[in-house]
């Protein structure tokens, strides 16, 4: 989605996580970084927040919640 309307760029929620139709979000958005070189891009694991409160930013994740910070999670094109 175009930066929820609120950042520049674009943005992937869920980033870590398996689509319906059996393909990684973060192959699916890779590819698409790789069309729109020039666009910037946000990701958002599943268990994970984005904070942003005018030019300062936190992320929030639940412990022990697995996400694309872990070994292998990331599609071939970042690995």
């Amino acid at each position: 989605c175009p930066g929820l309307g609120f950042l520049p760029g674009l943005c992937c929620p869920h980033f870590d996580k398996t689509q319906s139709n059996g393909v990684l979000r973060a192959h699916d958005f890779d590819e698409m970084m790789l069309r729109h070189p020039g666009e910037r891009g946000v990701c958002i694991d599943h268990f994970a927040a984005l904070i942003v409160d005018g030019a300062r930013y936190r992320v929030l994740s639940l412990p022990g919640k697995p996400g694309s910070v872990l070994g292998g999670a990331f599609s071939e094109a970042r690995a």
